[in-house]
């Protein structure tokens, strides 16, 4: 029987660093530098790399080898909401903070309390929010919108963004730099696909044997045309887009085996050319290529893209709103990358 899926142990919360086996030395190294700073709960860990390099999976890893493994992991995207409510959604709101707010609530860093708080996508917040995390950071305490009374919390911070360190280093307009310090406790950027192909093998067998002997149903062998097709693309969606991959074209496979001629490449005719959209719009394309692929099913792509069907729809409304702007005839036909 094939073994439990690293996705399904990350929606069970038990996903462990010991349990990520990598064949690369450079994610060999990289996992083992995690282990020590998890070890160290004070330390905030700050995780950088480009969208689908698996950077939600990795702070839970960190969460469950810190000493406070047991209490809760709590992830949440930075960029989900609009700056005008966000500080709210993180620091909580007292009653009539503005309009719509009926109760008192707690925000994220009250619900994470004594576990670990994951904010993904933190460059996206606004300068001034970035000045509240940094006090929380150094004081361990928040203040709810429309409060005057400070109180204390107890989490562990995990940060991650998909902007380069350089960006971040050099965009201090957008980014602020006290903050950026406090979080270079422990920095680790996560490779791209394209950089540990060594890797590649290893997901794909395990995907291969959950996807099917895992599911009751007859084994499918990978085709060596088919593996070294899958070695050579670039994969600009890194890890999510090469598991979209291999379960789409194991639709397609006959007769136990998954041909080359099965695999559907999202940027067939990728020239090697610098991408220079920001990562929303990676992450927005993406999300539309899988949409159009599951033929406009809402749950369906959502279940594959391990998103809810709301925030799917967020991203391919945007994704329209973009194309309809540079002039593309029918933003729903073909994304191009």
């Amino acid at each position: 029987m094939a073994c439990e899926s690293k996705t399904n142990l990350f929606r069970k919360g038990v996903l462990t660093l010991e349990g990520i086996v990598p064949a690369s030395r450079r994610y060999q190294d990289l996992l083992g530098e995690l282990a020590e700073a998890a070890a160290d709960d004070d330390i905030t860990v700050f995780l950088a790399g480009e969208t689908g390099t698996g950077k939600t999976m990795i702070a839970q890893g960190v969460h469950n080898a810190s000493p406070r493994k047991g209490k809760i992991f709590l992830p949440f995207d930075a960029s989900s909401e609009q700056s005008t409510i966000m500080r709210g959604t993180l620091f909580g709101h007292e009653k009539e903070a503005y309009t719509g707010a009926d109760s008192r609530t707690d925000g994220v860093f009250q619900e994470a309390k004594g576990g670990t708080l994951f904010l993904d996508e933190i460059a996206d917040l606004d300068w001034e929010l970035q000045g509240a995390i940094r006090h929380a950071v150094d004081y361990r305490q928040v203040r709810r919108a429309g409060g005057t009374r400070p109180e204390a919390v107890n989490v562990r911070l995990v940060c991650a963004t998909n902007v380069p360190l350089a960006r971040l280093e050099k965009e201090t307009d957008r980014w602020r730099e006290d903050l950026f310090m406090r979080l270079r406790q422990a920095v680790f950027v996560m490779p791209p696909l394209r950089e540990v192909t060594e890797e590649i093998p290893g997901i794909v067998k395990a995907l291969v044997e959950q996807r099917t002997i895992g599911r009751g149903k007859p084994a499918v062998e990978v085709s060596d045309r088919a593996m070294a097709a899958l070695l050579q693309y670039p994969w600009p969606g890194n890890i999510r887009e090469l598991k979209h991959t291999v379960r789409t074209a194991l639709v397609r496979a006959r007769e136990g085996v998954l041909h080359a001629s099965d695999l559907r490449f999202r940027s067939a005719g990728w020239s090697g050319r610098a991408d220079r959209r920001t990562m929303r719009e990676r992450s927005d394309e993406w999300a539309c290529h899988v949409w159009l692929q599951c033929e406009r099913n809402w749950t369906e792509a959502g279940r594959i893209l391990d998103v809810h069907p709301q925030t799917l729809r967020e991203h391919v409304a945007r994704w329209e709103e973009r194309c309809r702007a540079i002039g593309t005839q029918d933003a729903q036909e073909r994304p191009t990358p």
